[in-house]
C-alpha cells in the first residue's frame, strides 16, 4: 500500500516522501484555499523539481501515481499550516517521467540556481481541454522570470511524442493531458539527456 493511501499530511517548511519523491510545503493560504507545493526527484542522475500552487482535491503532479490534495489546513495565526495528501498508485506515465501542470514551474538540473534551468508552459493550443501542443519557455535559473533578460528567455513548441531542448536538457513529450474536473492540464516529458 501506498504511503499516502491513508494519508500523509505535511506541514508548511517540512519534507514528506511520496512515491518515492520528496514533497515539501512552501506557503499555505491563510485561508486554505490553495498551497505551493514543491515536488523534487532524479531522473537518470539529473535532479528536477516542480513547483505548482494546488487547491484542495486537485492531483499532486507526481507521475508514477495519483495522489490527490485532500486537504489544506492553514495555521492558527494566519501563517504556517498542512497539507493532506491522500491517494493510491496507479502508475499514469513511465517510471522516471515528470509531469508539469498547468501554472507551474519545471526546474531541472539540480538546487542550484546557478547551473539550473526554468521552464514553463505559457499556452496550451488549442486549448486546456484539447491540447495537441503547449507552447512554452526556457531560461536560466538564476534570476526570477521577470528579472531575467529577454535574450536569455527561449521560446519552445512541444508536441505529443516530439523532443524539445530545455537549456542542455533533452526532453522528450510522452502525452500531454487536457485538463478535467480534477486535474489541471498536464505535459509528460522523459528526460534523453
Amino acid at each position: 500500500m501506498s504511503e499516502a493511501a491513508e494519508g500523509t499530511r505535511i506541514v508548511q517548511g517540512q519534507v514528506g516522501q511520496i512515491a518515492g519523491h520528496s514533497v515539501g510545503v512552501e506557503q499555505v493560504e491563510a485561508s486554505g484555499s490553495s498551497a505551493r507545493i514543491v515536488v523534487a526527484g532524479s531522473t537518470s542522475g539529473v535532479a528536477w523539481e516542480i513547483a505548482a500552487d494546488l487547491r484542495p482535491h486537485e492531483l499532486l503532479p507526481v507521475c508514477e501515481g495519483a495522489f490527490a490534495v485532500a486537504a489544506i489546513t492553514p495555521g492558527p495565526d494566519g501563517s504556517g499550516g498542512a497539507v493532506e495528501i491522500r491517494g493510491r498508485a496507479d502508475a499514469s506515465a513511465p517510471t522516471g517521467a515528470i509531469c508539469v501542470p498547468a501554472g507551474a514551474r519545471l526546474r531541472i538540473g539540480g538546487a542550484s540556481v546557478m547551473t539550473a534551468t526554468d521552464f514553463s508552459i505559457t499556452a496550451w493550443r488549442p486549448d486546456e481541454r484539447t491540447p495537441a501542443s503547449v507552447q512554452a519557455e526556457w531560461y536560466p535559473a538564476r534570476l526570477e522570470r521577470q528579472d531575467t533578460p529577454a535574450s536569455d528567455i527561449h521560446p519552445v513548441t512541444v508536441q505529443s511524442g516530439g523532443t524539445a531542448s530545455i537549456g542542455t536538457w533533452r526532453v522528450r513529450a510522452v502525452a500531454i493531458h487536457g485538463a478535467t474536473e480534477r486535474r489541471r492540464a498536464w505535459l509528460i516529458l522523459e528526460l534523453e539527456k
